[in-house]
């Protein structure tokens, strides 16, 4: 069997497995060249089909994100959610992946562990911030994605307006966050900057509020751009 992954939000992105064994995994930005690009482009998909020697009628089925525009399903919306997709002029069976349950399914099945709690901590997806589930064996049990305090976003907010690390297009959720805590490893703990940061989460005025618009979007997981004339 032959499955065709297509993810067309921030870092869109194709993957193509062949009998369980990766073929590719490609970032439309190593494509497009340009960074953390995003929507769905017909061309990059072709373009990774023909490196992985394949061409679109033999792709047996599609996994992709819930709002890819090529996504159609009448089925009531899931975890995992069957419909069809039309891409590159063929319709094929597709299943929408609930994004936190994508999230914990690459951490639990790339760990070591037979069975584990798995949590899914993101800044918004699928109108959700995040999941909790099991993983047992080769199964994600009781996967299930939630809104609460938004973590992500505001972090987000956070590092873009105090370290000025501008998003590259109105669809980026904001390099800053990962670079921030990529940089925290070489620095020292803080117990005042830590009690500040949790003191101002606190305040009833939070509930939450956030520093800027798009980080207030990531959390309602509304897509602020127009693909088609806003490209990085």
């Amino acid at each position: 069997m032959i499955v065709l992954g297509l993810y067309t939000h921030h870092n869109a992105a194709v993957t193509i497995v062949r009998g369980g064994e990766l073929l590719l995994n490609l970032e439309l930005e190593r494509y497009s060249r340009r960074k953390h690009d995003f929507g769905l482009h017909e061309d990059f998909v072709h373009a990774c089909l023909a490196r992985a020697g394949l061409g679109i009628n033999e792709v047996n089925v599609v996994a992709t994100n819930r709002s890819n525009p090529v996504f159609s399903s009448s089925h009531r919306t899931s975890n995992v959610m069957p419909g069809h997709v039309t891409l590159l002029g063929h319709s094929l069976e597709a299943f929408a992946i609930d994004h936190h349950l994508a999230h914990v399914a690459s951490a639990f099945y790339t760990s070591p562990f037979d069975e584990a709690a798995v949590v899914s901590f993101d800044g918004g997806g699928d109108g959700q911030l995040g999941a909790y589930a099991w993983g047992r064996q080769n199964r994600i049990e009781a996967c299930e994605p939630q809104r609460f305090e938004n973590l992500g976003g505001w972090w987000s907010g956070l590092t873009f307006n105090n370290y000025r690390m501008p998003r590259l297009h109105a669809w980026d959720p904001g390099s800053g966050a990962g670079k921030i805590m990529a940089l925290a490893a070489y620095g020292d703990y803080d117990p005042e900057v830590v009690a500040e940061l949790a003191h101002n989460m606190a305040e009833p005025s939070y509930s939450p509020s956030y520093t800027d618009p798009p980080s207030l979007a990531f959390h309602n997981d509304e897509d602020l751009s127009d693909t088609r004339l806003l490209r990085s």
